[in-house]
């Protein structure tokens, strides 16, 4: 470049020649050319061509020409670009080119490309996808024109490729979008109908319970009046708005009129405060099931059994209860009779363990009886002598003291093991009644040859029980285990009684022989009344023994000891109980 002389810039093309002069001297001659508008053009059509570069990028789109005659092929460097291609990595060939075509769509490219070749088709248009140097697929929007000569034959096609990718991604979730809606719309298509069929059967419905609530406001009204159990109804604070004629009739009133002049919060019908019973409705809204007992007009108790609900507003306040009361009162007659029968036969059973011991008890009593008769024959002789020896004289009758209270104690043992009672649930060490029934039949086990072992665990929480029951059934098993020993050595008759915790909650008595043990039908029927083994024994026994340990939330159980003989267990809760 050059500067003018008007200062603007021009392009100078130079040629420099070395040549000789007529004196065979160098002379250097050079030759300007100004190219300038030259220059300008070659730089308009860079910058053109840069633009053009440009827009086909911007545009993802590139040219191809295809000479039909010479085979040659020109493809757009974009258009190698929009598959992540260099213009050199890939040549510019139809048959390498057509390689990058997805297989699945080459056969369709070739087909649409031949018929516009042929005239069957004004353009050449077709989308398809082809493979992006990464792996991934892309599409391509395909246009060509064929040129043809004078006779129409096709000797080139020109055209454009176009990168639609993200248009067809758009389209596809477009349809999916569509497709969706579509669905939506045959969902709720769907719903309203069934709506509208629903509304249908409804307003059908209404009109059939209409009809219905009629029939059943009759037989309901029916039902009240003639239900084997009384309903009523009461307000919140207790007045009696409604009672079928059976409450009334139960209650010993002549009409529901008088039975309204009562108000259950002021008359003690009941044998609940009424303010427990609301309670209890306010927290649980329902009570079913429950037992009380109910006073009649004349006083009389009635035992009833309860189901009564709380009918609240929209606002989950109470309005008033209604429930029904089914008389129970020969029910509890009988079982009071049933209570009283267990009684009766517990103290059968206690009976006729004491007629098994009546020769050990009969010697228990001699012995001291004896020695005080001795004594007393002693001290006599001591006072029909010349001088007694008051010292001797005090001795016996310490000891005349001491065999007394002996007798005392074991007669004592005998009446409270005799004695008819109700039961009476105490707190209760039950070692210590263990140890009790145990010194009241040593003598009877000494008679027999067997030896007592005792595994008491220290220290063990008391139970609430009847004492006097519990070591009823001691005593039976104790028995029990020892006529179970009768065939066995005497050397070998040992019996074995344990307590243990059986868990935090429970105690555990065990007794165990080295007996016969027992076959598989004795083990099923042992514990069923009046099944015995024994050739005077009349059954009672383990049933009531059984009785005892149910009626203090326990259970006794039995089983085959591993190599001889025979146990008998019985669980009870530690701690206060509830008991009916």
């Amino acid at each position: 470049r050059k500067v003018h002389k008007d200062g603007h810039i021009i392009w100078v093309q130079e040629t420099v020649r070395l040549m000789r002069d007529s004196n065979n001297r160098d002379v250097v001659l050079i030759v300007c050319e100004d190219i300038t508008d030259r220059k300008r053009t070659e730089q308009a059509l860079q910058i053109s061509k840069e633009r053009y570069q440009m827009a086909t990028q911007a545009a993802k789109v590139g040219v191809w020409d295809w000479n039909l005659q010479t085979g040659e092929f020109y493809l757009d460097p974009n258009v190698k670009a929009l598959l992540g291609y260099t213009d050199k990595e890939i040549p510019n060939d139809i048959e390498v080119w057509t390689t990058y075509v997805h297989p699945d769509d080459k056969q369709s490219v070739m087909e649409a490309v031949q018929a516009h070749l042929e005239g069957r088709t004004p353009e050449y248009v077709y989308e398809h996808r082809m493979q992006h140097k990464d792996g991934s697929l892309r599409w391509f929007l395909v246009r060509g024109t064929a040129i043809r000569d004078a006779q129409g034959n096709a000797i080139r096609l020109l055209g454009t490729d176009t990168d639609v990718t993200e248009r067809k991604l758009a389209e596809k979730e477009l349809q999916k979008y569509r497709d969706h809606l579509e669905e939506i719309i045959k969902e709720r298509t769907a719903e309203l109908t069934a709506v509208n069929e629903q509304l249908k059967q409804e307003i059908t419905e209404r009109e059939w319970i209409k009809k219905a609530l009629l029939e059943s406001e009759k037989q309901y009204r029916g039902l009240f009046e003639n239900a084997i159990i009384g309903i009523y109804k009461t307000t919140h604070d207790g007045k009696i708005v409604a009672a079928n004629p059976t409450l009334v009739k139960m209650l010993g009133y002549s009409s529901f009129e008088e039975l309204t002049e009562y108000n259950l919060e002021k008359k003690k019908f009941t044998s609940y405060e009424r303010s427990l019973f609301k309670e209890m409705l306010k927290r649980n809204g329902e009570i079913i099931g429950m037992e009380s007992k109910w006073l009649r007009k004349d006083g009389s108790a009635l035992h009833v059994v309860e189901n009564t609900k709380a009918i609240r507003d929209k606002n989950s306040k109470i309005i008033y209860y209604e429930g029904t009361v089914e008389d129970i009162t020969r029910q509890k007659k009988l079982e009071e009779n049933i209570e009283e029968l267990r009684e009766e036969l517990v103290h059968v059973s206690r009976v006729t363990t004491m007629g098994e011991l009546v020769a050990s008890l009969a010697h228990e009593i001699n012995q001291p009886l004896t020695a005080i008769l001795s004594n007393v024959q002693a001290a006599q002789r001591f006072l029909d002598g010349n001088t007694p020896n008051l010292d001797e004289l005090r001795e016996i009758m310490s000891d005349i003291v001491k065999d007394n209270k002996r007798a005392v104690e074991v007669i004592t043992k005998l009446r409270a093991l005799l004695k008819k009672d109700i039961t009476n649930f105490r707190p209760l060490d039950i070692n210590d009644a263990i140890k009790e029934i145990i010194s009241f039949v040593q003598s009877d086990m000494v008679r027999k040859n067997v030896v007592i072992v005792t595994e008491l665990v220290a220290d063990i929480p008391l139970i609430l029980g009847d004492r006097v029951q519990l070591q009823q059934v001691i005593l039976n098993l104790i028995m029990n285990g020892a006529d179970a020993m009768a065939d066995t050595e005497p050397a070998l008759r040992k019996l074995i009684i344990r307590t243990e915790m059986q868990d935090e909650q429970n105690v555990k008595v065990t007794v165990q022989d080295l007996g016969t043990g027992f076959n598989v039908d004795t083990i099923e029927h042992m514990f069923d009344p009046f099944y015995t083994t024994k050739p005077k024994g009349i059954g009672i026994g383990l049933w009531i023994s059984r009785s005892i340990i149910e009626v203090h939330k326990g259970f006794l159980q039995a089983e085959n000891n591993s190599d001889k003989g025979a146990t008998f267990w019985f669980v009870i809760p530690v701690g206060m109980l509830e008991v009916n």
